[in-house]
């Protein structure tokens, strides 16, 4: 199966993360996911003002996911490909 047939009935949205009104449209999608999934080196996220504790307080139930290292997403020998999920924030 090609890439139409695995993607059909999905959505995509372009957002440049680099202006004040694109992080805040980010931030704001974060709020209601249950998973955040980048391909993102370690520290861009963070220089970009989307990182960790940026999206922790828009939505402490998050789940922080990285997707397997590939020649554009290569981390430093011995650093983890993924993020374990973590628990879910006491209601």
């Amino acid at each position: 199966m090609g890439f139409t047939a695995y993607n059909r009935g999905k959505r995509g949205l372009v957002i440049d993360l680099k202006t004040d009104e694109g992080r805040a449209l980010f931030l704001d999608l974060a709020r209601g996911a249950d998973v955040v999934l980048d391909n993102y080196r370690l520290g861009v996220r963070d220089r970009l003002g989307i990182g960790h504790d940026a999206v922790t307080a828009a939505n402490r139930a998050w789940c922080p996911a990285r997707s397997p290292p590939t020649a554009t997403t290569a981390r430093k020998p011995g650093a983890p490909a993924s993020t374990p999920c973590c628990r879910r924030a006491a209601a």
